[in-house]
């Protein structure tokens, strides 16, 4: 209810949304996902709530555009780009243009990114920078999640915004272990199914509201 009191827009399980602000710049969210938008004559600033969303930046010097997720300010520099809050860090990845990322409480962090880069930012304030294909960012747009050496828990992590009900993954070292693929988001159970496949891992259907995954 709190989140739904603090946002302008929200989606649900499996739903998309591109919502077009009131400077020309459009947000598209992706499932499970909210934000608010403000601004004034100094600023624009959408606070990303929760989940997922990729933004395409109208650019004004006058008037810089701020994502704000988490403790992290992400200010464009005339961009198209990704923002992702999960429960252990938050990341941003840039498909085109340029964007400065800092830090809203110390220590301080400042990272500049440019097209196909990408910063992930932990809790505990751990950077891991990457390079990613702009083509493949934010693909989840088209419904279709492209992994290259990212944690089964970042896959997993990925598919529950698409799941209705529960998706439990069990064990710690099931969710280290590294895999590469692409998986079909708009029918999360066959790439629930895809990814035990294609990595030994054992599917237990309690109902269908709740699946767990773990070693076989």
């Amino acid at each position: 209810m709190r989140l739904f009191l603090q946002a302008d827009q929200v989606t649900g399980v499996g739903q998309l949304r591109t919502v077009s602000l009131p400077d020309g710049s459009t947000v598209t969210l992706a499932p499970r996902s909210a934000i608010a938008f403000t601004s004034d004559a100094h600023s624009r600033t959408v606070r990303l709530l929760q989940g997922e969303a990729w933004f395409d930046v109208r650019h004004s010097a006058e008037q810089p555009f701020h994502v704000v997720a988490h403790d992290l300010d992400v200010m464009d520099v005339g961009t198209k780009f990704d923002v992702q809050e999960a429960e252990r860090e938050t990341e941003v990845s840039v498909e085109s243009g340029s964007v400065r990322v800092t830090s809203v409480n110390p220590p301080a962090i400042s990272e500049d990114l440019v097209a196909g880069q990408t910063v992930a930012i932990s809790a505990d304030h751990l950077v891991r920078r990457g390079n990613a294909d702009p083509t493949m960012i934010a693909g989840w747009r088209d419904g279709v999640l492209t992994v290259q050496n990212r944690t089964i828990s970042d896959v997993v992590e990925a598919i529950r915004p698409w799941h209705r009900g529960l998706l439990i993954l069990r064990g710690d070292r099931l969710g280290t272990r590294r895999v590469t693929g692409v998986y079909d988001l708009r029918h999360p159970q066959a790439a629930i199914k895809a990814l035990a496949d294609a990595y030994g891992i054992k599917i237990t259907r309690i109902s269908p509201w709740l699946v767990i995954l773990s070693d076989s």
